[in-house]
């Protein structure tokens, strides 16, 4: 979970770790003044996500590692959230 200061409101990841198998995480917001939660339907795949975190230009970093594979670090995603909350940028794996 990360709180986003522009939009006022906190970025969460949330899935079940318990149905890794075909199942990835999802990415919600929820609007803090209005107590309002809204799944990001137009990022579908964020992996098994461990951390989030709101950067200053407006994307998200997502962190993940679904840890079936012991020899591979963990991804990273970059995720552009300032426009309609549209448009995973990048995905790399270290």
């Amino acid at each position: 979970m990360s709180w986003d200061e522009k939009k006022q409101g906190y970025w969460i990841s949330a899935g079940s770790v318990g149905s890794r198998k075909h199942k990835k995480f999802s990415l919600w917001f929820w609007k803090k003044d209005k107590n309002q939660l809204k799944k990001v339907k137009d990022i579908t795949d964020i992996g098994y996500a461990e951390g989030l975190a709101s950067l200053p230009d407006g994307r998200i970093l997502v962190v993940d590692d679904d840890g079936s594979i012991l020899t591979h670090g963990a991804n990273y995603s970059l995720i552009k959230t300032e426009t309609s909350l549209s448009t995973k940028e990048k995905k790399c794996k270290r």
